[in-house]
């Protein structure tokens, strides 16, 4: 099946920066460079909404017909591949939106580690809400989520969160269903390709702190 993911969304998806950036240095300067330009990005797109699942619980998936249009949060487990389905995203539990999980305008944070002071730093904050937290990626497994910016549509960001403690709050900031304020630092180059290397992480953008909206 397929579900809607984000509030108000619309078809679309995120950027992998790095599948961009590679994509980057093999394009050719020139008149059709705005066309390679738009051709890469599409092809460095990562395809979200709406978001497709596998599973062969009857019982669970007629939990989630009788849902309608409820707000739900889905835990899934992801493979390279599975015979015989449509999607290897297997849907395994499913959890009603709770607005009182967590106290009003409760927060988390965390330093800002030493080294993304160097050379410069660079911080920043918006509004959005987490639709997808995940530990992900081949061999080195790594915090990764994905916040639908401002109140709805398909603008997607895609970052990394370095601190297990803040990444199982975001967890359930999610399952609020309310918006947050995401504080993030951006790790410059190239101090960010040795970190992303040793731990996992699919971005340059990290999250430090979290603030739970009304």
């Amino acid at each position: 099946g397929f579900v809607k993911v984000g509030a108000s969304s619309t078809s679309g998806g995120y950027i992998n920066q790095y599948c961009l950036n590679e994509a980057k240095d093999k394009l050719r300067s020139g008149a059709d460079y705005p066309a390679q330009y738009a051709a890469a990005e599409q092809n460095c797109t990562v395809q979200l909404n709406p978001w497709p699942f596998s599973s062969e619980n009857e019982l669970l998936l007629s939990n989630l017909a009788a849902i309608g249009d409820s707000e739900v949060v889905l835990f899934y487990k992801s493979y390279f591949w599975v015979p015989f389905v449509q999607s290897p995203n297997l849907l395994e539990k499913i959890y009603l939106v709770d607005p009182n999980i967590l106290p009003p305008k409760a927060s988390y944070s965390v330093p800002i580690p030493i080294m993304a002071h160097v050379p410069r730093l660079v911080t920043g904050y918006f509004i959005g809400r987490v639709v997808k937290a995940s530990l992900d990626n081949v061999v080195r497994k790594a915090h990764q989520i994905v916040v639908q910016q401002g109140v709805g549509g398909a603008i997607y960001n895609q970052m990394s969160v370095p601190n297990h403690k803040l990444f199982d709050f975001i967890v359930r900031a999610m399952a609020t269903g309310k918006y947050v304020r995401i504080y993030y630092y951006e790790l410059m180059e190239p101090f960010a390709f040795p970190d992303n290397l040793t731990h996992g992480y699919k971005t340059n953008h990290y999250v430090y702190k979290v603030q739970l909206l009304n």
